[in-house]
């Protein structure tokens, strides 16, 4: 999920089919779009938690800064992780590259 700078504005999100750290760099790997989703969602915790309505599971995986130029995000994890990431969104795909 990425925080928008709009207050009251959803979260977009994507579905990770692996976990990150698993990702080499220079390794990619194709992301699934997923619903937007309310602030609350931030401060998910480490260990997953179940959603109500059988919905699945939500954890956080990783927390950082994040920029874009309109087409790119660069993704930066908090201090203590060296991990770069960058998301590419063209209009079919949505790609993850670890680059750091």
């Amino acid at each position: 999920m990425f925080e928008p700078t709009q207050e009251d504005a959803p979260l977009p999100s994507a579905r990770i089919p692996v976990e990150p750290a698993s990702i080499a760099i220079g390794g990619r790997l194709h992301l699934e779009p997923g619903p937007d989703h309310r602030r609350d969602y931030l401060d998910a915790p480490a260990e997953p938690r179940q959603l109500s309505g059988g919905r699945g599971t939500v954890r956080r995986i990783a927390a950082g800064t994040w920029s874009s130029d309109g087409r790119r995000i660069t993704l930066r994890q908090d201090e203590g992780d060296d991990r770069i990431w960058l998301v590419i969104a063209s209009p079919a795909l949505l790609t993850l590259e670890r680059i750091a």
